[in-house]
């Protein structure tokens, strides 16, 4: 939407990006009063000799985890194509985990998230989550994939963790979710 406009744009990029910061804030602040709430003890390694995966206390838990990551991953991504496109409006304030949004720390970040969420597809999708857990994986599994192909993609480490967590929804049953991986949905 803001791609292609003139000047007037750089008042909406900049606003744009501002929202997408205040949101990021916003999510890292319920992020840290949900952990005071649940605990440390939010999720837990789990590695057999074919996957890693996470396992959570229950499916609320993981919902919300897997849903944060990808909100911040696509506030994250969104900030980052709109500082670039207008570096005009890339300011000190316009931080994302007080660092800039071209920095290669946040898109560490990115790419750290999107492995956590696909590392809960094996959870989200286990028999007796039922379709809680496999309906609501959807949503995060399309902006992790996404994003690992955008800030990731030509990393052999990568396309292996792609592959390996296809392999996991195809054993699961849910080939469906991997009908639409070509679906862009943070460009």
């Amino acid at each position: 939407m803001l791609d292609h406009c003139s000047n007037d744009s750089e008042t909406a990029a900049r606003q744009a990006v501002i929202q997408f910061v205040e949101a990021i804030n916003r999510l890292d602040h319920w992020h840290k009063s949900a952990k005071i709430t649940m605990g440390d003890s939010t999720l837990l390694a789990e590695t057999s000799t074919t996957e890693a995966s996470l396992e959570f206390p229950n499916i609320t838990v993981a919902n919300s985890l897997s849903h944060y990551w990808a909100f911040w991953i696509i506030c994250a991504t969104q900030i980052k194509r709109l500082t670039a496109q207008h570096p005009d409006i890339s300011e000190d304030r316009l931080l994302i985990d007080g660092e800039r949004p071209d920095n290669e720390v946040v898109s560490r970040k990115i790419l750290q998230f999107s492995s956590s969420i696909l590392a809960s597809t094996g959870y989200l999708m286990r028999e007796d989550m039922k379709l809680y857990g496999t309906a609501s994986a959807f949503f995060p599994l399309h902006i992790a994939r996404s994003a690992l192909e955008m800030f990731g993609g030509g990393e052999e480490a990568i396309g292996e963790e792609l592959r390996k967590n296809a392999e996991i929804i195809h054993r699961r049953g849910y080939d469906d979710v991997l009908l639409h991986i070509g679906t862009t949905l943070l460009s």
